[in-house]
């Protein structure tokens, strides 16, 4: 195989791993709104793995789902190691109450090219939560 090929087939799929997490639901005056998966089915208390940030204003909404009465705290990070090393803390939800329960956090600028979330006080039966972020 061509050595040029070869490098074009790698770039090719490193460039779909890197969009992995990012849908386009749809337009707001003629400019596309895209959303990024932050994290999805954390029923843990856990800390998640880095995906790639995104540019420009951003929106994060955190949706707790379950049965019954739930509550989670999810922490958004950013970072600018892959690793999620030296984190900065982006904003703080905590969610309690009858399932399903959402919180967004203020929009931010901060262009960190790491994003991940830190979940604790996790409870409730079936209690799963999941971070999107539109920008």
């Amino acid at each position: 195989m061509k050595a040029w090929l070869l490098a074009l087939i790698l770039l090719a799929s490193v460039a779909t791993a890197a969009w992995a997490n990012v849908t386009t639901p749809g337009t707001n005056s003629g400019q596309t709104i895209s959303i990024l998966t932050v994290a999805s089915a954390v029923t843990t208390d856990t800390t998640t793995d880095t995906v790639a940030g995104v540019l420009g204003t951003k929106t994060f909404q955190w949706v707790l789902t379950g049965t019954g009465s739930v509550t989670q705290t999810i922490v958004l990070k950013g970072s600018f190691d892959s690793d999620g090393s030296y984190p900065t803390t982006l904003c703080t939800i905590e969610l309690t109450g009858t399932a399903p329960q959402s919180a967004v956090c203020d929009p931010f600028t901060a262009p960190f090219p790491y994003l991940f979330v830190t979940t604790s006080s996790t409870t409730g039966t079936g209690a799963s939560g999941t971070g999107r972020m539109g920008y």
